[in-house]
């Protein structure tokens, strides 16, 4: 004969079993979710550089179908490098002769020409079809440090954090223009020709409308300060530094080689 506690004990112990089932059932998929979401991870490829401590840096597609990027740094004396990495993972590097500089960006640019910039004020250039390096190009102002690349065009664009600017380099004429902006980080240019960059340090992205009449900037903030749009400075190429002038309203200055 079953009595009332024996009756609730078994029921109790059901229930604690189900429970348990419950948890178990729960254990599993929460593990094969894990695992689902982790697989990814396995799909990982490296390719060790050549180079000992070679810290690669910047990457980019270039127009032979290859990656190419940079290495070299002076914390771990490695020596400048810019590097081919094939889509099965060949890598050539080629020594970069600029005295021992530190190698920053590196984008594709027209004409099968790689374009790079360093710590040093100069833009660097190699064409993988001729296998041969292009004479440094010298930026008309001795204290810019070329940082960030973009290409639009015939136009070469680089950030200058020393400076507070953004540099255009016209591939085809040679000239320089500089636009004095805050703190830029980075760049990159649409469709249309606006120029786009992030100012860190300033709470922003902006953006900068070179080609327009107005050669207005608008600042879109990060943070809760209002935005604000204003003109650049110019700076024509070759002035000596701090000659800065700002632009009349609805003018730009034209590149001056």
């Amino acid at each position: 004969m079953f009595t009332s506690s024996s009756i609730s004990g078994r029921r109790t112990s059901r229930g604690v079993g189900r429970i348990l089932t419950a948890a178990v059932a729960a254990s599993v998929a929460l593990s094969l979710a894990t695992t689902a979401l982790a697989a990814p991870v396995g799909t990982l490829k490296q390719f060790r550089v050549p180079t000992s401590n070679s810290e690669p840096r910047a990457i980019t597609n270039g127009s032979d179908g290859n990656r190419w990027f940079t290495e070299g740094t002076s914390f771990t004396n490695a020596p400048p490098k810019i590097a081919r990495i094939t889509p099965a993972g060949a890598i050539t590097e080629i020594p970069v002769d600029c005295n021992g500089c530190i190698l920053s960006d590196i984008i594709q640019g027209p004409g099968n020409v790689l374009y790079f910039t360093s710590n040093d004020p100069f833009l660097g250039g190699y064409n993988w079809q001729t296998g041969t390096f292009l004479a440094p190009i010298s930026i008309p102002n001795n204290g810019a440090v070329a940082g960030e690349l973009a290409v639009h065009g015939n136009d070469l664009w680089f950030t200058d954090f020393n400076n507070d600017s953004l540099w255009r380099y016209n591939i085809t004429s040679g000239a320089f223009t500089q636009f004095p902006v805050p703190e830029p980080s980075d760049v990159i240019v649409d469709n249309a020709g606006g120029v786009w960059f992030t100012a860190g340090l300033d709470f922003s992205v902006d953006r900068l409308e070179p080609a327009t009449a107005q050669s207005r900037r608008s600042r879109f903030r990060t943070d809760s300060r209002r935005a604000t749009s204003r003109s650049p400075r110019m700076v024509r190429s070759g002035s000596p530094r701090g000659s800065s002038r700002r632009a009349s309203a609805g003018s730009i200055p034209p590149p001056v080689s």
